[in-house]
């Protein structure tokens, strides 16, 4: 039981932020390169919104972004520690030559988000009909073959 308003979004921005940082050390075990770990990654966060989806569309809602909110700076505060983590996935694979050096991992890491959260977004407006786990996958294709390393890079 929560006592008011504050309390829900608070236990809600916590979940979340636990599933997605819990779905970053599963990239991190499970994955074997980096960018296996950033396919994990995508394909969990689209598995997330599919299998919770009051969760984003509270965390997102006019009343837990009001301007100047306490809550708006804690999600955005959790929203950066994802970004952070996917980061260092991308600085390894550059360190270990898979992914471009010529790019910074935290644009690598919007286009990640890119191919992520868009077909999210059309789940929520569909009300469930769109399915985004196969257009994340479709679009992780072209992620991987934009982020990948090539001879002719160095």
């Amino acid at each position: 039981h929560y006592r008011n308003k504050d309390e829900i979004f608070e236990g809600v921005r916590e979940l979340m932020g636990k599933k997605l940082m819990g779905n970053a050390m599963i990239a991190l075990e499970e994955g074997g390169t980096p960018i296996d770990m950033l396919r994990i990654l995508a394909f969990r966060h689209a598995d997330l919104i599919c299998n919770h989806p009051g969760i984003p569309r509270l965390l997102f809602s006019e009343a837990a972004l009001e301007k100047n909110s306490l809550r708006r700076k804690a999600i955005y505060g959790m929203i950066n520690k994802y970004r952070a983590a996917a980061a260092d996935i991308v600085r390894k694979g550059q360190e270990q030559g898979q992914i471009r050096k010529d790019v910074s991992p935290e644009d690598v890491v919007f286009m990640l988000l890119g191919a992520t959260v868009p077909p999210s977004f059309l789940f929520h407006v569909s009300n469930g009909e769109f399915d985004p786990r196969e257009q994340v996958k479709r679009n992780f294709i072209l992620f991987e073959e934009a982020i990948k390393f090539r001879r002719e890079d160095d």
